[in-house]
């Protein structure tokens, strides 16, 4: 008997679309509704969730673990987590045709090698894929415009009917220090992956780093990250030099650039805009949080419902 997909533990974050909490969109102007569950206990320092969601992970699969390797620095820190939890995994490492990602291939390869975990190196036709309206009507249907998460989903659709478990290293939530402060903010764009999985019904994880309450307040305890938002360290949004050192803290991260494959796509990715800019209201909602609210919310009991206001 399959196993019910389980994308979070417990199934604790979940998405869902106006007042009767569809699990889809249903129109350009349904209100978009995020449920963030509070912690079940107090967490320990990063690394140490990230290796006990590792194991979580592994003991829901029924299948050979296969941890999404790009060669961006999220990416990297998933894939030690499951090598340091001493869980065998295999790593797949995605290689656009004509060598558009050849940089950040041979920095995952790279980092396969010296971790001593098995790879396999998957082919996708980036550019006929975001050439064709396959790209597009994905991008409509789980509410995306996110290349490197378009790009995942073509190649999970490859696994769909292998036994394969895949993991990958999306769910950061994104911090930018606005005006009045630095805030977390949480876009619907950033879990198209997320709505994936739930409407293809296949096993694995799609957001490794949103996978417990606890993974997500123990990131935000980071000593490195407080010292950003309370502005003891000056910077104006979560970039690649502060979030490698903040995940250096904990792992050990290759190469000087978080790379996500698509750095030399841009001629491509700007005709795949000009087409998705063609599409009748086409927008992606935001919930933004002060930095105090969303760790309070993690903390508090019982789990709350949080709703954006209407749309215009």
């Amino acid at each position: 008997m399959k196993k019910p997909v389980i994308s979070t533990l417990g199934n604790h974050f979940q998405i869902s679309y106006g007042p009767n909490f569809l699990p889809f969109r249903p129109d350009g102007q349904a209100n978009w509704n995020v449920r963030l569950d509070s912690i079940a206990r107090p967490p320990t320092e990063w690394r140490a969730e990230l290796l006990l969601a590792a194991q979580q992970i592994a003991a829901e699969a029924q299948a050979e673990v296969c941890c999404y390797l790009d060669g961006s620095f999220a990416s990297q820190a998933m894939l030690q987590a499951f090598k340091w939890s001493r869980i065998p995994c295999r790593a797949i490492i995605p290689r656009f045709l004509k060598n558009f990602n050849i940089h950040s291939m041979s920095q995952a390869v790279i980092v396969a090698e010296q971790a001593k975990v098995p790879y396999e190196i998957v082919d996708i036709d980036v550019e006929k894929f975001f050439d064709q309206p396959e790209a597009l009507a994905m991008l409509q249907k789980y509410s995306t415009d996110r290349v490197d998460q378009l790009v995942a989903m073509k190649i999970w659709s490859f696994f769909k009917e292998q036994n394969r478990f895949m993991v990958f290293p999306f769910g950061f939530p994104l911090l930018e220090n606005q005006k009045d402060g630095w805030k977390v903010i949480e876009t619907e764009r950033d879990y198209g992956i997320f709505q994936y999985q739930k409407d293809v019904d296949v096993p694995g994880v799609s957001c490794f780093f949103k996978w417990s309450p606890e993974v997500n307040l123990s990131f935000l305890q980071d000593p490195i990250l407080r010292a950003v938002v309370t502005n003891i360290r000056p910077a104006d949004h979560f970039s690649d030099v502060v979030k490698k050192e903040v995940l250096n803290n904990y792992f050990l991260i290759f190469g000087d650039n978080d790379w996500h494959g698509f750095e030399k796509c841009g001629d491509m990715i700007k005709k795949f805009y000009v087409n998705v800019r063609l599409i009748p209201n086409i927008s992606f909602r935001s919930l933004v949080f002060t930095y105090a609210d969303y760790f309070s919310r993690l903390q508090q009991q019982p789990s709350t419902q949080v709703r954006p206001p209407a749309a215009g």
